[in-house]
């Protein structure tokens, strides 16, 4: 019951304020902030031991201790809630992987998901992005609540050298966002900055698109 009056007074108050419920989240805030703002039940009870409750029971996050500066190990961060999807975001260091899980509040279930996510306006998909030591933009994956990772691309767009056949970057993508009508889409700008659009993330056969086609400037 607390736990509802909790989720349920966040709504009201976005629906006072004119400004639809969050349906993102990311872990850009210290955890000393983002414990504080926490519903019942989220807390930690030591320096590597995170717990978040959940309905009908409660998760432990525990760290593997790894030595500060190191990128070998495990550590987990809380980030937040949010009532419209009823999902936690803990952020999960995990060697050189910095991303997240989310956990459900109503059944308890973990979830593969990045240091910020996005829901689609009808809660049955999830953007996440990842961080991968040492890659030149980030990770970004496509999730269905229910089935699991629907795709996996970067932030970025690609070709081929023509002579030393190197892959690098003719575009960036960068502020991802769901449409109305629940695709996920991105602004492309060509790395000379010669052309910007906004791009949606289409099925195509067995594997996914980012359409329209925008032609960015290849190296001579």
């Amino acid at each position: 019951m607390l736990f509802r009056a909790f989720a349920t007074t966040l709504l009201l108050s976005a629906v006072a304020s004119g400004q639809a419920p969050s349906k993102s989240l990311d872990c850009e805030a210290k955890e000393s902030a983002t414990l504080k703002a926490a519903p019942p039940g989220v807390r930690r009870t030591s320096k590597n031991e995170l717990r978040v409750g959940w309905r009908a029971g409660s998760r432990i996050f525990r760290d593997s201790a790894n030595v500060d500066g190191y990128l070998d190990g495990i550590d987990y961060r809380y980030c937040g809630y949010d009532p419209v999807s009823g999902f936690h975001l803990i952020f999960k260091h995990d060697n050189a992987i910095f991303g997240g899980v989310l956990l459900d509040q109503a059944t308890g279930r973990v979830l593969p998901a990045g240091k910020r996510v996005a829901f689609s306006p009808d809660l049955s998909q999830y953007f996440a992005a990842v961080q991968p030591d040492g890659l030149d933009g980030e990770e970004w994956h496509l999730y269905s609540v229910s089935r699991g990772q629907i795709w996996k691309g970067i932030s970025g767009i690609t070709a081929k050298h023509p002579e030393l056949k190197y892959e690098y970057f003719i575009a960036e993508l960068s502020n991802p966002r769901w449409s109305a009508q629940n695709q996920l889409q991105a602004t492309l700008t060509c790395e000379d900055k010669s052309r910007s659009a906004t791009v949606t993330l289409l099925r195509r056969g067995n594997s996914f698109v980012w359409l329209p086609a925008v032609a960015c400037p290849t190296v001579p």
